[in-house]
């Protein structure tokens, strides 16, 4: 444990979340996020590259909050580095491969809307996070902190005072279910006859795959065809916040119990793909995927993904999907339509800052536009 004051409070350090259960649990009804069995799956799942920290926060002897942290050490393995091949990138290429920079993360980079405190304003957690990462209380030197998913603008004095400046391009998809859409035909229905046409073709060419639902063993027992797939989708962006691998689907199954699930698409009993669900009160979630991009035209793997997900929320009575903030074309062409997430970033490291301005300008020419113009429905 590292304990340390900053007025008017004391602040305790715990890497386990074993060591923080019992003061944790009394806040969690303010934050749900911040649930044992969320925070398990990442510390059991040893996410290369990442560390977990639970801080307990006391004003007086008493325990008024709690902050969850994920400290990733970045370095060239999340980044493409294609697009800096041209001569006038040397510097930063050269940079780049031979950097590792400590991120402070407020929230769960593998989870949306995923608040990272509790019992405590936003203000306030957003100044503990900046002194900590000032006076290297961890004692680490960390170049940057994303305070990630916050319900409500950080007050402008506080974001000027310590640096904070809001993401404006954090943009996740969201899928809302119609109330005259009682089965995945109804939804066909209200397509435009471009988009139900190429539907059809869609939902044909994945006709010969099997679909399953993985038990817990079944997802051990593929775990790393499973890893393999998602790794296929993973290093095909740009920059990748954090790299899972097996472990982690096999913990969120253990951990999660019903509220997850795996589905693994299958051709003749080879594991070609897979989608997994997070179920929430009110909607579900298309958490991670994987699969072949050898396989992938021939049996429109991705779209079928998606209007699996579809058919996953419609037989299920939920009335939104949450879809992630990749591939928004693909999404838009659905039916669904952009969230605007509330996160702030503070970069320490001036040789950081003009890297992050460079990556920032390089993904947003990549996303493009065209997925705004999309318009499927009727």
């Amino acid at each position: 444990m590292i304990s340390f004051y900053l007025k008017p409070f004391q602040i305790e350090v715990y890497n386990k979340f074993d060591e923080v259960e019992t003061e944790w649990s009394h806040f969690v009804g303010e934050n749900p996020s911040l649930h044992k069995a969320n925070l398990k799956t990442i510390e059991e799942s040893q996410v290369s590259r990442l560390v977990p920290y639970y801080l307990i926060v006391k004003e007086k002897g008493l325990t008024i909050g709690i902050i969850y942290y994920q400290l990733l050490r970045f370095n060239s393995s999340f980044i493409d580095l294609g697009w800096l091949n041209k001569w006038y990138f040397g510097f930063i290429r050269h940079i780049v491969q031979r950097f590792e920079i400590k991120l402070l993360i407020c929230g769960n980079l593998f989870r949306i809307n995923f608040k990272g405190f509790s019992g405590i304003r936003a203000d306030v957690a957003a100044q503990i996070t900046k002194k900590i990462s000032e006076q290297k209380l961890f004692k680490i030197n960390i170049c940057g902190i994303l305070m990630k998913d916050l319900d409500k603008p950080l007050k402008l004095t506080i974001a000027k005072r310590y640096g904070y400046k809001p993401m404006h391009d954090d943009i996740t998809m969201l899928m809302k279910v119609s109330e005259t859409w009682s089965s995945f035909n109804d939804y066909r229905q209200a397509l435009s006859r471009k988009y139900r046409k190429r539907a059809e073709k869609i939902i044909q060419s994945g006709n010969p795959l099997e679909r399953k639902i993985l038990s817990l063993d079944e997802i051990i027992h593929y775990q790393s065809e499973i890893e393999a797939l998602y790794l296929q989708v993973a290093h095909n962006q740009t920059v990748r916040l954090g790299i899972l691998n097996k472990l982690y689907f096999v913990t969120m199954k253990k951990n999660l119990k019903e509220s997850f699930e795996l589905i693994g698409y299958f051709e003749a009993e080879k594991l070609v793909a897979f989608s997994s669900y997070i179920y929430y009160d009110n909607h579900i979630e298309i958490h991670y995927i994987g699969f072949s991009y050898a396989l992938n035209h021939k049996f429109q793997l991705y779209f079928n993904i998606l209007f699996d997900g579809l058919k996953e929320a419609l037989n299920k009575g939920f009335k939104k999907i949450e879809l992630g903030r990749t591939a928004k074309e693909a999404k838009a062409s659905l039916g669904a339509s952009p969230v605007e997430n509330l996160n702030y970033f503070c970069i320490n490291n001036p040789i950081l800052s003009q890297i992050y301005k460079k990556i920032q300008v390089k993904f947003s020419t990549q996303m493009g536009e065209n997925w705004a113009n999309r318009n499927p429905l009727k």
